[in-house]
């Protein structure tokens, strides 16, 4: 048990494989009003990482026993629109996921309070066997695309549930980072979302659309369900043009 406690608070954010977006000022500030198009996008981000997480906990008696996590891993992908516009409102979503936005304003106004939140979270996360707090920070970053990460990617545990976004990849990088993802997942403590940014959705990913339930599916590497967030505020159909949302 010790050892356990002794992992949890001295676990640090994986530098080698995300780049942490710039926490300069509060979100809200960053991004100004969002329109339509941009809150159905945001919501979706939200409902996408949010499903599926479980509660965090761990039998007190077992503090190395993996929690119940019904979706350790899931794939999205957020499309149209412009770059400038994709990136930005996904950086803002991070900054608001992992609470670097509320830290930094914190931090602006006295840099104890900046500690004080710090200590909380790393407090609670202590506790295996209790629930997650509802507003426990993420872990979010940007995926580092050379040689070091991907290789990282197969050995990479997750210390809290994380975002990776995955902005504007190569082909075959994607193929490595969902092989790795995919494969190391049964082994994840904490929900992880790759978030992958394009201009178009990814032919890679070999998407097909079921009319019936309404979802994308990928059949590469068995990852199953993909959520498609299109940013241009219509829903993208399955052969590749775009109609409007039911």
């Amino acid at each position: 048990m010790l050892a356990n406690v002794v992992m949890t608070l001295f676990a640090r954010y994986d530098g080698e494989l995300m780049r942490s977006p710039p926490a300069t000022e509060p979100g809200s500030k960053r991004l100004g009003p969002l329109d339509a198009a941009q809150q159905r996008a945001w919501a979706a981000l939200e409902s996408w990482c949010r499903a599926g997480v479980g509660d965090g906990r761990s039998p007190f008696w077992r503090p190395r026993q993996l929690p119940d996590v019904p979706e350790r891993f899931s794939l999205a992908a957020m499309v149209g629109g412009n770059s400038a516009g994709r990136s930005h409102l996904a950086e803002t979503f991070a900054l608001h996921l992992d609470r670097n936005d509320e830290l930094a304003a914190l931090s602006a106004d006295s840099r104890l309070k900046g500690w004080c939140l710090k200590l909380a979270v790393k407090w609670h996360e202590l506790w295996w066997w209790r629930k997650r707090h509802p507003r426990q920070p993420w872990d979010c970053g940007y995926l580092l695309e050379h040689p070091a990460a991907m290789a990282r990617l197969a050995h990479f545990r997750p210390r809290r549930p994380t975002l990776i976004i995955a902005d504007e990849l190569r082909d075959g990088s994607l193929e490595q980072v969902l092989q790795a993802l995919g494969t190391a997942k049964a082994d994840f403590r904490h929900p992880v979302r790759l978030l992958v940014i394009d201009a178009a959705l990814p032919g890679m990913l070999e998407l097909r659309f079921d009319t019936d339930a309404q979802r994308w599916h990928t059949p590469v590497h068995d990852l199953g369900q993909v959520s498609v967030i299109a940013l241009s505020g219509t829903q993208m159909a399955d052969n590749g043009e775009r109609s409007p949302p039911p």
